[in-house]
């Protein structure tokens, strides 16, 4: 099973809150296929039965990711970092069918694999979490979306709990963001992200904590699709203001993969990253 790796880093600097940045490096890796199955890009081990789609016009895995759009079936997926002096708050991701046929969801990060059924509902208004129908074996069926709880810390709060509504995939000490996460003033390493991966092209979101609103620390984005990463980037970051430290993620979507940086502001070391000074080319290998 192959391993995607998260590397995450803090410049010590001051940053509005919410805000994120990711800069994605993706592997190169073919697809199999034959008239009966599809094999993830992202979970070369997982095969999926072709769904009975008959004539129909549906697009498929294949020709979304040929678009580099941000519709696709295979995603790669780091935890957040989140607001210094808080622990890690729920994460969720929604998953949007907006096909014609039910869509099958696999989760795994690391050698672990997660059963969708598990810790995915299926999204519901006006009615409690708690009430929502979990994501069936059957598939995520079309015109629905899913939100699938990954993981939180049990002791976040922030006045009031800031943890899922229903149990996530993960629940222990720093979720599964970096070790230290929310206790310390800067925290650089490299962890592991998550892979998700559709036999049918979705489109996926993400948003820290859930609950949006309510949190009054709200943040979301839309997820890319492995298929449409690159390998150069330009990183943008907002205005800086006085509360908590900026921060990027680089995901590796390989193992082994080189990542050279150019950054503006120098960076800190951390466990496994070495320190990277200002306005200098700095290469970490074998990410």
């Amino acid at each position: 099973m192959r391993r995607a790796l998260v590397m995450a880093f803090a410049a010590g600097l001051a940053a509005a809150c919410g805000a994120r940045t990711g800069l994605y490096a993706p592997r190169d890796a073919s697809t199999e296929e034959d008239d009966a199955s599809h094999v993830s890009d992202a979970f070369p081990d997982i095969v999926f039965e072709a769904p009975d789609i008959g004539d129909a016009n549906v697009l498929t895995c294949e020709q979304a990711g040929a678009n580099k759009g941000t519709v696709g079936c295979d995603f790669i997926v780091p935890t957040p970092s989140f607001y210094t002096g808080i622990a890690p708050p729920c994460w969720a991701v929604f998953v949007a069918n907006d096909g014609s046929f039910p869509v099958h969801i696999a989760v795994d990060r690391g050698a672990t694999a997660y059963d969708v059924t598990k810790f995915g509902r299926i999204a519901q208004t006006g009615t409690p979490e708690t009430t929502w129908p979990s994501v069936p074996s059957t598939g995520l069926p079309a015109g629905e979306v899913a939100v699938l709880f990954m993981e939180q810390d049990p002791a976040s709060a922030s006045g009031n709990p800031m943890t899922c509504p229903v149990t996530p995939a993960v629940s222990q000490p720093y979720g599964t963001a970096l070790p230290g996460s929310g206790t310390l003033t800067s925290l650089t390493g490299i962890g592991t992200a998550w892979h998700i991966a559709t036999d049918l092209p979705v489109q996926m979101f993400d948003i820290l904590p859930y609950g949006g609103a309510k949190t009054f620390l709200p943040s979301a984005e839309l997820l890319i699709p492995t298929a449409s990463l690159g390998t150069n980037y330009f990183g943008i970051v907002p205005q800086r203001g006085t509360s908590t430290p900026q921060w990027a993620q680089i995901v590796a979507t390989q193992n082994g993969t080189a990542i050279t940086l150019f950054p503006s502001v120098p960076l800190p070391s951390g466990n496994g990253v070495p320190f990277a000074p200002a306005n200098t080319l700095t290469t970490f290998n074998g990410v």
